[in-house]
């Protein structure tokens, strides 16, 4: 009875959330860089301020990652599991990963070092 249409795959609510959260920040940022480029390559936007607005874009992406970790646990889990799916996948190189691993490991050391 495992295989029956009925039945469907239990995913806690805070894991199913950190993946879709996971996978919506990989594909946002591919569609934003690859906006970018084309705009840049077309003449419409100047390397410079493309530049700027990956510097703000990245900076968003820290701040949302420094918040991971007053998630609860599930979402933490869905998070990296969706990180390394996609790196599996190939569409998130090292420096992508160290980037969604290491800043949420930062926050996690803050934290640890603001409780005690």
């Amino acid at each position: 009875m495992l295989n029956s249409p009925k039945q469907k795959l239990i995913m806690p609510k805070e894991f199913e959330q950190g993946l879709k959260e996971a996978f919506g920040e990989v594909i946002g940022g591919i569609i934003h860089s690859t906006l970018l480029k084309g705009f840049v390559s077309s003449g419409l936007l100047s390397p410079s301020f493309a530049f700027l607005i990956q510097f703000l874009g990245l900076l968003g992406t820290v701040g949302i990652l420094l918040t991971i970790p007053s998630s609860g646990i599930g979402y933490v889990i869905g998070w990296y599991f969706g990180i390394f799916l996609l790196m599996d996948r190939g569409l998130l190189t090292i420096v992508d990963l160290i980037l969604y691993l290491g800043f949420p490991l930062i926050g996690y050391v803050l934290k640890l070092y603001s409780t005690s």
